[in-house]
Parts: C-alpha cells; sequence; structure tokens
C-alpha cells in the first residue's frame, strides 16, 4: 500500500492558514505555561510534547481510519522534514511573560 497522497486543490487553500492556526494556538499555550511558572523554554518544550501527542493521535487515527496500521517510521520522517519548513530565525518572542522579565 502506498502511504503518499496528492492534496486536493482545496486542501493545499486551507494549508497555511490553518498552520499559521495551529503556530498560534501553540503560542496560545506557551503563554498559558509561562503564567503558570515555567519558563519560555519549559513551556515551549511541554507544549512541543503535547503537540507531539496530538500530531501522532492524528495520524494514528487516519490510518486506522482506512483499516491500515500507523506507521511510526512515517511519523518520525514528517518530524524531521518539519525542521526545513519553518524558519526559526523569523519568529519573535511572542510571549506576555517576557513582557514582564525585561
Amino acid at each position: 500500500m502506498n502511504d503518499t497522497f496528492e492534496p486536493t486543490a482545496q486542501s493545499k487553500a486551507k494549508l497555511t492558514p490553518l498552520r499559521e492556526a495551529v503556530l498560534g494556538f501553540a503560542t496560545d499555550l506557551i503563554d498559558e505555561f509561562t503564567e503558570a511558572g515555567l519558563t519560555p523554554r519549559q513551556a515551549g518544550s511541554t507544549v512541543a510534547h503535547l503537540l507531539l501527542d496530538g500530531a501522532w493521535a492524528s495520524a494514528a487515527i487516519g490510518a486506522i481510519s482506512e483499516n491500515r496500521t500507523p506507521n511510526p517510521i512515517l511519523f518520525e520522517e514528517a518530524a524531521k522534514r518539519a525542521h526545513g519548513r519553518l524558519d526559526l530565525s523569523a519568529f519573535q518572542m511572542p510571549f506576555r511573560a517576557q513582557e514582564t522579565t525585561k
């Protein structure tokens, strides 16, 4: 069975705004954890683990819904490719906690 697919034009159009929404949600979660006493690094790590759990669950649900076995190797490869898609130098410190620690 082939594990790849071609996205539809409609799904491609939704990709950028939904990626931005997920990044915004992640930032909001980091803010929540910094307000709860974690440093931005600790908060970021905690949120990353939460999102990884959700990402693996999403991938598994998709596979299982088509009577397939989730493929952890493909998931790990996709996670590694994320490094190349994100320009970390473009990130600003969005945390409300940063404003109070200057």
